[in-house]
């Protein structure tokens, strides 16, 4: 498994507040889920387990997040072989956090 290379401030639990580790201010998460598409350019199914999957995206993405104050995304992936790290990078390099739900679509 890939770690974040990006030295973003780690988030710690105090009481029942989450506070940035390094300086204790309270860490308020203005969050956004990124699906992937649901259907291409043709208008064919793709595989909603896209995201992060095209850093061009991810950079038009990344500023509208930034516009918005948004400091947290969180994506649910299925298929953890595909490389999302130009994307992961992106997103720390701007101060997201990234939350990732791992689950497991029965697709049988």
């Amino acid at each position: 498994m890939r770690r974040a290379t990006t030295a973003l401030d780690p988030i710690a639990i105090k009481g029942s507040q989450l506070v940035y580790q390094t300086t204790g201010a309270r860490f308020l998460a203005r969050a956004v889920t990124l699906v992937g598409q649901s259907q291409s350019q043709s208008g064919a199914p793709q595989d909603p387990d896209s995201a992060l999957l095209s850093g061009a995206l991810c950079t038009e993405e990344i500023t509208g997040f930034l516009a918005l104050g948004i400091n947290v995304v969180i994506v649910f992936i299925d298929d953890t072989t595909q490389d999302r790290s130009s994307c992961i990078d992106q997103l720390g390099d701007a101060g997201l956090y990234l939350l990732v739900v791992l689950y497991r679509d029965n697709k049988d």
